[in-house]
């Protein structure tokens, strides 16, 4: 004998996939308010599935294009149970798999803004009679309220461009991913490096301070340089630098960032003359102006110059040159 599996799914497929067989089902079984929504004059059998490979031989599934009354897309999504005991988790496999249907609708149709809604059904002959659990989804969770007030309901936004600097000061340790995820776009950072000291010697002050905070302060940092409009880079260093406790520590990093900023700018400058030894020559300039920029900032706060040619990259022979220059 067969598999009894492949039975129930051939059986299944070939009957439901006539779209005579299916119309009948639809005007049968669908709730006169949810069938006066469709125009099953215009149903079209899709090919494809949306069952997990591993559950293949418990589950098949017939999926039909339909229009809604109004001329939108929307989907029909029959779905088979051929294992004798029912899954309880099964309105979680539906909503996956109404969601597999909605991204391919949008790959297809990649112009759309409008998500087609998918409608599924349950087909079920189980040995336990009748069907023996919930097919709402807010079931499945121990706090059904609570559920409610998070599925398919909007997200909780937090749109920091629309909160102003003096609430995001309120804001402790998120306050500093707050301001500069909401100044990295402005035309001048060097506008805004008080408040952003400000901010990070809040932290540093607190009583909590660590080195994962220590880390937090220096990715922010570095991303602000990377991402951001820094003029006067030299200004913005010391001002750093001059923050209690932490200061020399994050030296390291900021003039890394320096550096690399340097070498997009002196990217960007060679590709503009369109030439392969501009770029070239426009990424080496870059790299060793800045470099020589944060060097004299280190100079000024009296660092160590072997500290200074390890992190950039000049030689000892050049920093010297450039102590000398200052005290010209």
């Amino acid at each position: 004998m067969s598999n009894i599996y492949n039975l129930h799914d051939k059986l299944f497929r070939q009957s439901l996939s006539n779209i005579e067989v299916a119309k009948d089902f639809l005007v049968t079984h669908l709730p006169p308010n949810i069938l006066a929504k469709f125009d099953l004059n215009d149903i079209q059998f899709c090919p494809n599935s949306y069952i997990d490979p591993q559950l293949q031989e418990q589950l098949s599934d017939i999926v039909y294009h339909a229009k809604l009354l109004d001329g939108t897309s929307s989907y029909l999504y029959f779905l088979a149970e051929h294992q004798s005991s029912a899954s309880p988790l099964m309105p979680l496999r539906i909503l996956k798999y109404q969601i597999a249907i909605i991204e391919h609708h949008l790959q297809q149709h990649p112009k759309e803004t409008k998500l087609p809604i998918v409608f599924p059904i349950l087909f079920y002959n189980g040995k336990v009679k009748p069907y023996p659990y919930t097919l709402n989804i807010l079931d499945l969770f121990s706090d059904r309220i609570f559920a409610k007030q998070t599925l398919a309901q909007p997200a909780h936004l937090v749109d920091i461009t629309q909160f102003s600097d003096a609430d995001i000061k309120k804001h402790n340790i998120i306050g500093l991913l707050e301001f500069t995820q909401k100044h990295v776009r402005d035309p001048n950072l060097s506008l805004i490096i008080n408040d952003l000291t400000q901010l990070i010697t809040n932290i540093c002050n607190r009583p909590e301070f660590n080195d994962n905070l220590l880390v937090y302060v220096e990715s922010n940092l570095y991303y602000i340089i990377e991402m951001g409009n820094t003029e006067k880079s030299d200004e913005f260093i010391k001002q750093l630098k001059a923050i209690p406790n932490i200061g020399d520590r994050i030296m390291g990093t900021l003039a890394r960032a320096f550096i690399e900023e340097g070498k997009a700018m002196g990217m960007a400058e060679g590709k503009a003359e369109g030439k392969a030894e501009g770029k070239a020559e426009g990424k080496a300039e870059g790299i060793k102006e800045n470099a020589k920029e944060v060097a004299i900032s280190m100079l000024e706060e009296r660092l160590d110059i072997n500290l200074i040619s390890r992190i950039t990259k000049l030689t000892i022979e050049e920093i010297s040159d450039l102590k000398s220059q200052q005290k010209r």
